[in-house]
């Protein structure tokens, strides 16, 4: 994960846990518990897009990379 993607999320997961007056250790921990128990009970279809969109709207919405961004030139430049 580069760094810059490490800081957001280590500032968003701050953020979190803060809101919810835990220590972050905590926070995630019930994060990884209430995750084992959806994998566990045998979701309907419906439960399982209903969590997935949650999940999804829980994080920041970035703009997309440009075809310059990721163009093999861009990405390897003199070395490849």
């Amino acid at each position: 994960m580069p760094a810059d993607e490490k800081e957001v999320f280590t500032v968003e997961l701050l953020a979190r846990a803060e809101a919810q007056g835990l220590p972050v250790p905590r926070y995630v921990g019930r994060l990884r518990q209430r995750n084992a128990e959806n994998a566990n009970r045998g979701l309907s279809p419906t439960e399982r897009i209903r969590i997935l969109r949650e999940w999804a709207q829980s994080h920041p919405i970035t703009p997309l990379l440009s075809d310059e961004a990721i163009s093999r030139e861009s990405i390897y430049g003199t070395r490849g």
